[in-house]
């Protein structure tokens, strides 16, 4: 056990100091606007991710066999691909509406969102699926090239392309880096092997046998992810983008 979470706990240590230790040179590049922007768009994304999934995705290391537990990932997975391209096509009206600093950027903001909530959602997945099997090595690994897929590509962003929409940079990092992660926990689980038309077929019935206890994950995960990114929001809304960018930025210090 305790060799299990020394993997894990070095692995967010190395991401995490090597995310200190950008800092300096991501805030170079990037102001607190641009900073601002970024966070309510990934405020946004989380909430729509446990919106998305119900949480269902923590339900995979309670079930009985592999083959449950690969089911119900396997049904989680088309569930995200679903949202997220709903989410592609109706978000860019309502984004314009609600803030309308991204009115000249909702046309592909919206595709981004959606390709977000899919990483995010797809990577959150397989990560429980990876628990379940016991494959904690994983962890740390993902962790790792996380914060190497967003530190590499928000700088390499700034230092390509300038522009009024530089924030692009920090979303598409975000988005390396947990497309980074879903690859490594695909490589460090068996979910392709598992991957079968009979499998696929009743993973919807197994996401529905577990539909009674959404409300419940639901009601608790999205409170811990609304107090999270809620604040973000509200200062947004309080003070402006570049309040919510110095924000984020002195919460992404402190964490």
């Amino acid at each position: 056990m305790l060799f299990d979470i020394s993997r894990i706990v070095s692995g967010q240590f190395i991401a995490q100091l090597m995310l200190l230790v950008s800092i300096p040179f991501i805030t170079r590049h990037y102001n607190p606007e641009e900073f601002g922007f970024f966070a309510i768009f990934s405020a946004i994304a989380w909430i729509l991710v446990s919106f998305s999934t119900g949480k269902v995705e923590s339900l995979i290391i309670t079930m009985k066999n592999k083959d449950k537990a690969a089911t119900l990932a396997i049904g989680v997975l088309t569930i995200v691909l679903a949202s997220s391209l709903v989410v592609s096509l109706i978000t860019g009206h309502l984004l314009s509406n609600i803030y309308p600093d991204f009115s000249s950027n909702s046309s592909y903001l919206s595709i981004l969102l959606g390709v977000t909530i899919l990483t995010i959602g797809s990577a959150q997945t397989l990560k429980c699926y990876a628990t379940y099997l016991g494959r904690f090595s994983g962890h740390g690994v993902a962790a790792i090239l996380n914060s190497t897929g967003v530190i590499s590509v928000s700088l390499g962003y700034a230092i390509l392309f300038d522009g009024d929409s530089l924030f692009i940079g920090l979303i598409l990092g975000q988005i390396t880096g947990h497309a980074l992660s879903f690859f490594v926990f695909l490589f460090y689980t068996d979910i392709i092997s598992m991957t079968s038309l009979k499998i696929f077929n009743s993973s919807f019935s197994t996401v529905i046998d577990q539909a009674k206890k959404i409300p419940i994950l639901l009601v608790t995960q999205l409170a811990s992810t609304l107090s999270a990114r809620m604040s973000t929001l509200i200062v947004s809304v309080v003070g402006g983008v570049s309040s919510a960018g110095l924000l984020s930025m002195a919460e992404r210090i402190v964490s």
